[in-house]
């Protein structure tokens, strides 16, 4: 009689066998599925590497990433990933992938390590796009003067100027009387979102509760977005489009917007400029999610929110009764589910959190169901990427030769750049690549998402809104269409996927503008139009 593990291999090489059999009955079928031969080559990069170019001696997890993948931010508990780490505390770490090169940026301005661990919340940190800006939470005291206040702080260090400031302070300048973590950053880095229980980072904070707040950076204010109503419950984990304007949150709030009854964390959008406030943890018909919703990705034009739920009401038929991803479209009211079978069914496992690329078509996540993709026969949870626009899945973390990761994603949302479009992710796996020895979670970075293409016809989509080409290394690049503003009085546009037309909002009326016409003053826009009262001519 064989051996056990004998038969096991033999086993996985028959279920690999009947996957590649079903992957291409299901491509003469038209499902277009991609197949392992389709992604494979696609060789994940070691992040949380040491100075030798192995792994880290311990855990290292939750990456971002810079808009062109670049630079890529993670925490570790490792101890050899630069020269000098003494503090045996966890750190915050930005690798410059053109460079090879590793940064510990928890420091202070000086450079000294800091004397208490970052990111204790065991969230991610962040980066913004061209990766110079970093925040991250810690309860190190001595990163900046004066932190006395024995909390966890948000730290904010520009890695170009080697300078180290506290976000998470009032516009006065008052250190935060409670914990401040979960740090979020805009495109340019200016505008800081994070989660705080201190009382006195704004005026007139009595509902002791923790808070979402943002802090810019180039003013040295600190305001509770839309805080036209004080939450009567806690709110956390905020994600912050390009610009700045959009801030999206899970709350416990029951009084943000009318008839939210449902007794559960729902997650909400706000809008900075106008201080409207939006749930879009809801179906396409309006209903509220009947369970907790949490962990928000917004797109960089703050239209499309991604999160994950276990509510079984946001998408018809969600009969699987697990924790699925779901992904919102604030300008259509549209919410579908990301985490479906290659059948476009329930999947048969819970996944987890959600990253989003700039354009809000791409969404990843990592999952345990085994039914996603064809060929997942690992048993273990993955990382898988949606695309919106053609209802396809692919499977991420798999090695140069294809082959899948031999042990689980963490369950910690993954990060995905703009352009080029890459995966950043944690994992446990020590096949990915050959440095990986040291049996801990390591962060990892995938190129290549996309199946490959020799012509521009290949890539084709039914997204009117996306101009597609084959890149000349063979990949599919998608690039999506902006809508400028009109003029004064309008906002960016959104863009139709349907006819490839833009819509531009009207700003609100009594937005200051100027008609060009010098013989006007205190010009307003009223209804979509700028326009001013006569100059008085006299004399």
């Amino acid at each position: 009689m064989g051996s056990v593990k004998g038969r096991v291999g033999r086993l996985q090489v028959g279920w690999q066998q009947l996957a590649r059999i079903l992957a291409v009955w299901l491509s003469l079928w038209g499902t277009g599925l991609p197949s392992i031969a389709q992604l494979a080559g696609n060789a994940p990069e070691l992040v949380s590497a040491n100075r030798a170019g192995r792994a880290g001696n311990f855990a290292s997890r939750a990456p971002g990433v810079s808009a062109d993948g670049r630079y890529v931010v993670f925490f570790s508990d490792a101890s050899d990933l630069v020269v000098g780490d003494t503090n045996e505390a966890r750190d915050v770490f930005v690798r410059d992938r053109a460079l090879g090169r590793t940064e510990r940026v928890s420091v202070s301005e000086t450079g000294a390590q800091a004397n208490l661990g970052s990111q204790q919340s065991g969230d991610h940190p962040a980066i913004n796009a061209d990766g110079n800006v970093v925040a991250f939470d810690s309860v190190a005291t001595n990163l900046v003067t004066n932190d006395t206040n024995g909390v966890a702080d948000v730290f904010v260090r520009l890695r170009a100027e080697g300078r180290t400031e506290r976000a998470s302070v009032s516009t006065a300048g008052l250190q935060g009387n409670g914990p401040s973590t979960s740090p979020a950053l805009d495109a340019s880095g200016r505008f800081v979102a994070f989660q705080s229980s201190a009382t006195n980072l704004v005026p007139d904070d009595t509902n002791n509760v923790a808070d979402i707040f943002v802090r810019n950076r180039e003013l040295g204010t600190t305001e509770r977005p839309c805080g036209a109503v004080q939450p009567n419950g806690p709110s956390s984990q905020p994600a912050i489009s390009a610009d700045g304007r959009f801030v999206a949150f899970v709350s416990a709030a029951t009084n943000l917007v009318p008839n939210d009854t449902n007794g559960a964390l729902d997650v909400f959008v706000c809008d900075r400029a106008t201080g409207r406030l939006e749930l879009v943890s809801r179906s396409s018909s309006g209903e509220i999610g009947n369970a907790d919703s949490i962990l928000p990705a917004i797109s960089a034009d703050g239209r499309i929110v991604a999160f994950k739920s276990l509510a079984s009401n946001l998408v018809p038929d969600d009969r699987n009764g697990l924790v699925d991803v779901f992904v919102h479209d604030r300008a259509t009211g549209q919410t579908q589910r990301a985490s479906v079978s290659f059948l476009g069914r329930d999947s048969n496992g819970v996944s987890y959190a959600p990253a989003l690329d700039c354009s809000g078509r791409f969404v990843a996540f990592g999952s345990e169901a085994t039914n996603l993709v064809v060929e997942d026969y690992n048993q273990v949870p993955s990382l898988f990427l949606r695309d919106l626009v053609s209802q396809r899945t692919y499977l991420i973390d798999r090695n140069a030769l294809g082959e899948q990761a031999n042990a689980a994603v963490l369950d910690v949302a993954p990060a995905l750049s703009c352009q080029p479009l890459l995966a950043a992710f944690s994992s446990l796996a020590t096949n990915l690549t050959p440095s990986d020895e040291n049996e801990h979670s390591d962060v990892y970075i995938q190129t290549n998402l996309l199946p490959s293409c020799q012509t521009d016809g290949d890539c084709r989509d039914q997204n009117l809104c996306t101009e597609e080409r084959c890149g000349e290394d063979g990949i599919c690049v998608f690039t999506t269409k902006t809508c400028a503003p009109l003029d004064a009085c309008h906002e960016a546009g959104i863009c139709d996927p349907a006819t490839g037309e833009c819509s531009n909002p009207v700003k609100p009326d009594g937005t200051d503008c100027d008609d060009s016409n010098l013989c006007t003053e205190n010009d307003r826009c009223i209804a979509g139009r700028c326009t001013g009262s006569a100059v008085q001519c006299t004399g």
